[in-house]
């Protein structure tokens, strides 16, 4: 997931750049992807889960969500 998320956000970057304009439209897109990640994710949580299963589910939504955070404006330090 770190891998894709990353090269999605670098796609959107450079897109953004190459256009040399304010449209941010790239960018929403892959917030997009994550948001819809976190439901996911965030349902499973919510299921019956072995323990180890729920650890690795809640670290994962942990993740996405500091990712969302973290590109979303005005928003950079709430993770660290």
């Amino acid at each position: 997931m770190t891998c894709s998320w990353s090269e999605s956000m670098d796609k959107a970057l450079q897109t953004v750049e190459q256009r040399g304009d304010s449209d941010v439209a790239p960018i929403s897109g892959v917030l997009q992807i994550l948001e819809a990640t976190l439901n996911v994710l965030a349902d499973s949580v919510l299921h019956e889960q072995p323990p180890v299963r729920r650890k690795k589910l809640e670290h994962l939504v942990s993740w996405t969500l500091c990712s969302i955070l973290f590109i979303t404006p005005g928003n950079s330090d709430i993770c660290r």
